[in-house]
């Protein structure tokens, strides 16, 4: 089954039953100050090519292997929720297409896991 997102967040798509399905992602790359946001279990398993494909450019990249992080994406979850998607301890450089597994950061474990579905809709 073939998508199109659009710049706002909107996915277009056939469904099995060959209907025309169009919905709007809560998820939004917008900078947010997510001080405060912890890891509350959620993750996901993907590349940061195919991230940056379907969330947008990140919003701290330092792909050093220095720092416990590397890559990180400031988002808004329904426009005003925080939400962070980012690598952990890898403490080496990332290849962008190499397979990882990324943390959820949010206020709680339910805006985390929401926001973990959001995620997987557009992957």
């Amino acid at each position: 089954m073939k998508a199109i997102i659009w710049k706002d967040g909107t996915k277009t798509f056939e469904n099995k039953e060959g209907e025309i399905i169009t919905e709007k992602n809560m998820l939004e790359n917008k900078y947010t100050n997510s001080n405060g946001t912890s890891f509350f279990g959620s993750t996901i398993r993907t590349t940061v090519r195919r991230l940056k494909e379907v969330i947008g450019e990140v919003s701290f990249e330092d792909n050093t292997g220095t720092d416990k992080v590397n890559i990180e994406w400031s988002l808004t979850l329904n426009n005003t929720e925080p939400i962070t998607i980012y690598d952990y301890m890898e403490y080496r450089k990332i290849d962008e297409d190499e397979y990882i597994t990324f943390k959820i950061g949010g206020n709680n474990k339910y805006l985390t896991s929401l926001a973990k579905d959001e995620i997987l809709k557009l992957l």
